[in-house]
């Protein structure tokens, strides 16, 4: 059920829970109004309490549920800067190496920055994460075999330990943006804490003869929007924030030094743009992605 509501787009999402609350709030109203038709409820019958204690419970799910979601982001934001600079570091390592080791290597990181620009959708993400741990055993495969020739052993140990970096970076990044999510059962109880608000309220408003005011729209569309955050921060796969890094575009770099310090120096404006598995990845791996492919034209 979490799958199903991050993968939706965040206004049908809003949509849904707008239609929901408004229907579940008029057909407490239309039962209670029965109800007093058939004398089953005394006129002077109220739910106040009833009410503000739903909506003090729903008030307290919906914080819970938004400084879960509120945390995983920030963490995810934080790696998808980490990630672009020690896959930009472990390539500029890549020079240290023999010529045949390090040809291999550029060409192995410039495929893995192409796949994590490529994905996007959930098929997509299935796919990439079997290419990039196929790319993980490629990599290390040129790092070991760095053993049997005359490289020296500290630049050696430098470069392996780099292509750790890179597998346990995303090793991190992988667990963080899919399996800490928010639970099914928080889920499940905020929609259904959301439901019995709107039912208890629309019978309240019963009672009052409150019908046809706007108050019940407000409340639903307030839920409804804070929801839609939620599930939009919590998701792993959706279309950018913001255009084409027309500004990496305009970007001329004559090696992969000064591209990597550019990298860096934007890295504390992204952390409060990236949202992927991840939003974040595009801009920061365009310049990654840019920065390769500039210094294998020049080599």
């Amino acid at each position: 059920m979490s799958s199903f509501i991050t993968s939706l787009p965040s206004w049908i999402l809003f949509l849904l829970v707008f239609i929901v609350g408004i229907a579940i709030s008029w057909l407490g109203g239309w039962l209670t109004t029965k109800r007093l038709e058939k004398r089953k409820m005394e006129p002077g019958a109220s739910f106040g309490a009833l009410v503000g204690a739903m909506l003090g419970l729903l008030a307290f799910m919906l914080g819970l549920t938004y400084s879960i979601t509120q945390s995983r982001f920030a963490e995810r934001k934080h790696l998808v800067v980490q990630q672009a600079e020690i896959i930009g570091d472990c390539y500029l390592r890549t020079s240290l190496l023999p010529e045949k080791q390090k040809r291999e290597s550029q060409r192995i990181l410039s495929r893995y920055i192409d796949l994590l620009l490529a994905v996007r959708t959930a098929p997509d993400l299935e796919k990439g994460l079997r290419q990039l741990d196929s790319l993980h055993l490629q990599l290390w495969h040129e790092a070991a075999s760095l053993i049997a020739t005359d490289m020296d052993s500290e630049l050696r140990s430098l470069y392996i330990a780099s292509v750790n970096q890179v597998v346990n970076i995303f090793g991190e990044r992988k667990t963080v943006a899919l399996v800490f999510r928010i639970p099914t059962p928080i889920w499940i109880a905020l929609l259904l804490l959301y439901m019995l608000s709107m039912f208890v309220l629309g019978s309240e408003m019963s009672i009052h003869r409150i019908r046809g005011s706007f108050h019940m729209p407000i409340l639903a569309a307030a839920f409804a929007l804070v929801v839609a955050l939620i599930g939009n921060m919590d998701s792993t796969t959706d279309e950018p924030l913001y255009g084409k890094p027309t500004a990496a575009c305009r970007y001329s770099a004559h090696d992969s030094t000064r591209a990597n310090i550019f990298s860096r120096s934007i890295g504390s404006q992204l952390r409060h743009q990236s949202n992927c598995w991840d939003r974040g990845y595009s801009f920061h791996f365009f310049i990654l992605h840019f920065t390769i492919n500039s210094s294998i034209s020049d080599s």
